[in-house]
């Protein structure tokens, strides 16, 4: 696949230093004619993008986008200097010049406030507005407008397919329904990589314990990476650095991690799935306890038996995210549980680190999977203009962003820092390629009794009985939410059904 072709380049690159000079992944493309009299782009493998030759006039698109930096900086409209702004920018370009449009955003309110986001947007979808082409918005929350039939079925579109390559293939088993599908991701979003959550190890503390840190990449290749692996090499990392003599802030542990947005990686990386979906019946809920408890078994063990593990705001470790991650920057943790994102804020650390998948639940599971905690899905809005052409521009980004992002972006989360560790290359490369998307983690928030309520929300229910460490157990929860969860179920499944 190309992707995969790409991806390979950089790894070849972050050995030989020549990834500076790659930016397409080497492929020559020549133009042929479709048999409309339109043109195709048709690349050495045979490729064809639907799109080459549309002209849209040189019309305004609307894009509604969160309101924070990094969504509003991934629509490429505008260079702001920081990491991967300029190749964005590079990318939209080059839909805008393909189709003769020119992309404009609408900010929407930040990931704290995007409730009142998602009521503007309803209003608008409803009452016929017009007012954006298409809706790039945060996938904790977008999801549920589209059950309330707020989006187009993508599947209709002539300039869309979702089963090219930069579309995300697990979201689209996930969300297709009825054999529609409403909503997309993948390549189109830089989000969509910097949510992935990935273990970091600092290569200085396991030097200093011993332990030969290539090991941890023989161990991921053998698919041997697994939860009670990583309890077996965190357990006994523990320094009293403040003779305290009690596990707190400033002591050196072997594993550290935040609650909820970090502990739910074990939900999708032990292949969890409480929604399984064909694509064409109605689903149903398969809550299956047996499997959830063991896996909670083991991520309760990993934190609770293990003197070299904390969460934080557990015991003497009062820290938020932005902290943990300070305090693996400053060499006070071997690992941390964190967004892959996360990297680009690595780059003051004085030692290098590497890159892991999330273990998997045990060494029979077949593969990895990486949990997304977020990203921005892309719809085309039932008001919009020309609804054809929005889908066209969705695949045009997708394409570019394929062709001009990706490499760039692994670029720069690696930060150049890896020519002495091709192996991260590889480990970025598996994790990015086993992103795993299902119902339950799409609609988390949708599902629980309330927004503000984690405990509610299925995903979250691992996390919160580790962190609550009482004694509850994965049936007692599942006893208690499986009302509200079913009936939120059902009448998310109505909106797709009931048509």
């Amino acid at each position: 696949m190309l992707k995969r072709s790409l991806i390979l380049l950089l790894i070849l690159a972050l050995m030989s230093s020549l990834l500076v000079a790659c930016n397409d992944g080497g492929k020559e493309n020549e133009t042929t004619s479709d048999t409309d009299g339109g043109e195709v782009t048709t690349s050495e493998d045979g490729f064809e993008l639907s799109v080459e030759g549309l002209d849209f006039g040189n019309k305004e698109i609307v894009i509604q986008v969160r309101g924070d930096d990094e969504t509003v900086k991934e629509i490429g409209v505008e260079d702001d200097g920081t990491a991967l702004s300029a190749e964005l920018v590079e990318r939209t370009m080059a839909t805008e010049e393909r189709l003769n449009i020119v992309v404009t955003i609408s900010k929407g309110e930040s990931w704290s406030n995007y409730n009142a986001t998602i009521r503007e947007l309803r209003s608008s979808i409803q009452n016929g507005l017009g007012t954006y082409d298409i809706v790039a918005g945060w996938s904790p929350r977008l999801p549920v407008l589209s059950a309330e039939g707020l989006f187009y079925n993508l599947n209709q579109f002539d300039y869309f397919d979702p089963e090219e390559e930069w579309w995300s293939q697990s979201l689209v088993d996930a969300l297709t329904f009825n054999g529609k599908l409403h909503l997309a991701t993948g390549d189109i979003s830089s989000m969509y990589m910097d949510g992935a959550l990935v273990v970091v190890f600092n290569q200085a503390l396991a030097e200093a314990r011993g332990m030969d840190y290539a090991t941890l990449y023989n161990t991921v290749e053998e698919g041997k990476w697994t939860i009670d692996h990583l309890w077996s090499i965190t357990k006994d990392v523990y320094v009293d650095q403040n003779g305290s003599d009690t596990r707190n802030e400033g002591d050196i542990f072997g594993l550290v991690a935040q609650e909820h947005i970090n502990l739910q990686c074990f939900w999708g990386s032990s292949g969890i799935n409480i929604m399984p979906n064909n694509g064409t019946d109605r689903p149903e809920i398969n809550f299956n306890v047996e499997q959830i408890q063991a896996v909670y078994d083991k991520v309760y063990n990993l934190f609770w038996n293990n003197q070299g593990a904390v969460i934080n705001n557990v015991e003497g470790l009062k820290l938020g995210n932005t902290a943990m991650r300070d305090y693996f920057e400053e060499g006070n943790a071997l690992f941390l549980i964190t967004q892959l994102g996360n990297l680009a804020y690595l780059t003051d650390m004085e030692q290098d680190y590497g890159v892991l998948p999330t273990p998997k639940y045990d060494e029979e599971q077949k593969q990895y999977y990486t949990h997304l905690h977020a990203c921005t899905m892309f719809g085309v809005p039932m008001d919009a203009k020309d609804p054809e052409m929005s889908a066209a521009i969705m695949t045009s980004l997708a394409y570019d962003s394929n062709q001009l992002v990706i490499v760039p972006h692994f670029d720069k989360l690696l930060k150049l820092r890896y020519s002495k560790d091709s192996e991260s290359g590889k480990m970025i490369d598996l994790i990015y390629n086993s992103i795993y998307m299902n119902f339950d983690s799409i609609y988390n928030e949708a599902l629980g009794s309330v927004l503000s309520d984690k405990t509610t929300m299925p995903v979250f229910a691992i996390p919160t009985l580790v962190y609550k460490n009482d004694g509850s157990s994965i049936s007692s929860w599942w006893q208690s939410n499986k009302s509200n969860l079913q009936s939120k179920f059902n009448e998310i499944m109505d909106g797709f059904f009931d048509e």
